[in-house]
């Protein structure tokens, strides 16, 4: 049986009706997956940024607490790096006469956070303030 467009083959169906709801289908899959792909892509850019963020203070917290137990022997300015596997600490010792201050950054990946410490004589803490860029 040959069919002609605009003929009809089975029960009352067009020729071709079959094709055009497979490619339909597709369309409707195909679409689906690249909304799916790009709410995940930017799910895990997102946990990756807050990953890092929440690494990149830590170290630098932590390079806040290692130089108040070192930096009494230290003579200000004074600078220093510590590399570690998630990051790295940069803390440097500033004097400003009888207080001393502090600047810990803290960086994972694309994040760096800082922390600005103002240092009684004694070492201990006036002042904290912190940022993350």
């Amino acid at each position: 049986m040959t069919a002609r467009l605009g003929r009809t083959t089975g029960p009352g169906r067009p020729v071709g009706f079959a094709i055009l709801v497979v490619v339909g289908v597709l369309a409707v899959v195909y679409a689906l997956g690249v909304a799916y792909s790009q709410r995940t892509g930017s799910h895990l850019f997102a946990t990756t940024h807050v990953l890092q963020a929440t690494q990149a203070r830590y170290l630098a917290e932590s390079g806040v607490i290692y130089a108040q137990r070192v930096a009494r022997a230290w003579k200000a300015p004074h600078s220093e790096k510590l590399s570690f596997d998630s990051g790295s600490t940069t803390i440097e010792l500033e004097d400003l006469g009888g207080a001393r201050v502090l600047i810990a950054a803290g960086r994972c990946g694309s994040v760096t956070h800082e922390i600005a410490v103002l240092l009684d004589p004694r070492g201990g803490i006036i002042l904290w303030r912190e940022s993350t860029r």
